[in-house]
């Protein structure tokens, strides 16, 4: 079995104790989010659903229990995974540690495994290494707590500083971000829509904008993603590709969807919009699938770059009936939530030094240009703001005296409402925080600033549960296709 079927097979058995042990709920939700809400009992449907497109013959294609799990990522050879897979085992590790604690965490009867885990390239270097690293995932270290997904980015500094991971291991946390239940277009269906948001200093804006082509996804994204093969389109605003995506590439069963991509190129962000193509089965796709919609958005960034993704997924009920948020976990599971993550960090991120460094103090005080200059901008927004509203409420009411305003045309209304105003009170906030900041750094009358005091704490990896950024729109396509939209 592959990595990624391993780690499935090690968060199924976090599920199956959580759905035995309903008590573990707490803990288990304070390292993956889905369980915050409703995601108990994803793992036995999926198995089934899995096992059911196996083939018999082939034993390689099932998902392995726990002890077999845990024992062949501690047999991994080190050029068998992508650096993102390490914050993944990360998070496994911290999981297994404290849910079967007995058997492997720092003093349990197989301690020996979760340390084998951790002892690839990129993370511990030494048996001793590793077993300092087993007790802070496990909540054990008195120096660095590790009580929710909240401090992970303070562990992985302090495990870095203590030499105990190496730079490439520093990574936002995996299966993080915002749940939203949708109701799929003229359905009574629901899919989970996840997004995240992340930014980081050592994240090239140029590699990542390469990466964001939909053909570098096999190589960026290996271990689900096993090819990408791209298909005519007659629209040259299209790039449409056949996704085949499995637990083990060449070796178990596969899921095919035929996905359009349009992209969007800016000075200062890229952005990539995908979304079903029609006619699934004439294109190839088998049709497990039924919604399969989202984005990438690389924007620059100070030195680095900023990543927000979404992804809605939805699988047809006769093959995988599922809550939206057992869909988000599964998403998690399988890497589909972390694409966007997984994306840049196998292939766009530059490791930062060996040790943490001290966060870069570039503020100057602020000037009357500046104040200027943000003056500005928050009268752009306002205008922006206004004029796009006033576009909306036209279109409306030109449709309404016509009297060809559907109920479609109300839902899809609604639907751009609630986005609009979600992108304009984030934008109000961001901006808002600039101005607080501008107030800060605002010299004293007759005083110079005082210099910043030594000793500020290591830089953090950047947070991945930021509130999303307003979609971009898909681009200039001449007949938006709508399949499956909510």
């Amino acid at each position: 079995m592959s990595e990624l079927g391993d780690l499935v097979g090690i968060l199924g058995a976090i599920d199956d104790a959580v759905v035995a042990r309903p008590e573990l709920l707490p803990q288990v939700a304070a390292l993956l989010c889905p369980y915050r809400y409703d995601a108990v009992g994803w793992f036995q449907p999926f198995r089934a659903f899995w096992d059911s497109l196996s083939d018999e013959s082939d034993e390689r294609s099932t998902i392995p229990e726990l002890g077999d799990a845990v024992v062949n990522l501690g047999m991994t050879v080190d050029d068998d995974f992508r650096p993102r897979d390490l914050a993944r085992r990360l998070l496994a590790v911290a999981l297994i540690a404290r849910v079967f604690g007995d058997d492997y965490g720092p003093s349990g009867d197989r301690q020996g495994d979760s340390r084998a885990v951790l002892g690839v390239r990129g993370l511990a270097g030494s048996d001793d290494d590793a077993g300092n690293l087993l007790q802070l995932l496990a909540g054990q270290n008195e120096d660095q707590p590790f009580p929710d997904l909240s401090a992970w980015n303070d562990v992985m500094n302090y495990a870095l500083a203590a030499g105990w991971i190496q730079p490439i291991a520093v990574q936002p946390a995996p299966c993080t971000g915002n749940i939203v239940a949708v109701t799929v277009k003229n359905t009574s269906l629901v899919a989970a829509t996840i997004t995240t948001s992340f930014c980081d200093d050592h994240l090239s804006f140029a590699k990542a904008e390469e990466v964001l082509d939909p053909s570098h996804w096999p190589d960026c994204l290996r271990s689900f993603w096993c090819s990408m093969d791209p298909i005519p389109d007659p629209d040259p605003m299209i790039m449409r590709y056949l996704e085949t995506v499995s637990l083990s590439c060449g070796s178990g069963p596969e899921i095919r969807t035929a996905l359009d991509f349009e992209t969007v190129t800016l000075p200062d962000r890229v952005y990539v919009g995908y979304q079903m193509s029609d006619d699934q089965a004439q294109l190839g796709g088998d049709g497990i699938i039924i919604v399969d919609e989202g984005s990438v958005e690389v924007r620059r960034n100070n030195s680095g770059a900023c990543v927000n993704t979404t992804k809605r997924i939805l699988f047809d009920p006769q093959f995988l009936a599922l809550n939206p948020y057992q869909l988000a976990m599964l998403s998690c599971a399988l890497g589909y939530a972390d694409a966007g993550t997984r994306l840049v960090y196998n292939c766009a991120h530059e490791p930062p030094d060996a040790q943490p460094t001290q966060p870069r103090d570039e503020r100057k005080p602020t000037s009357p240009d500046d104040c200027a200059k943000y003056v500005d901008e928050v009268a752009d927004a306002a205008k922006r703001c206004v004029a796009e509203w006033s576009a909306l409420y036209a279109d409306s009411y030109r449709k309404a005296t016509a009297g060809t305003y559907t109920s479609d045309d109300f839902s899809r209304d609604l639907m751009s409402m609630s986005k609009r105003m979600a992108g304009e009170t984030y934008r109000a906030i961001q901006l808002g925080l600039r101005g607080l900041q501008l107030a800060a750094d605002a010299p004293a009358a007759g005083r110079t600033p005082p210099p910043r005091p030594p000793g500020d704490p290591p830089a953090r990896a950047a947070s991945a549960e930021r509130p999303p950024a307003r979609h971009r729109a898909k681009g200039t396509r001449k007949n938006q296709k709508d399949k499956g939209k909510s």
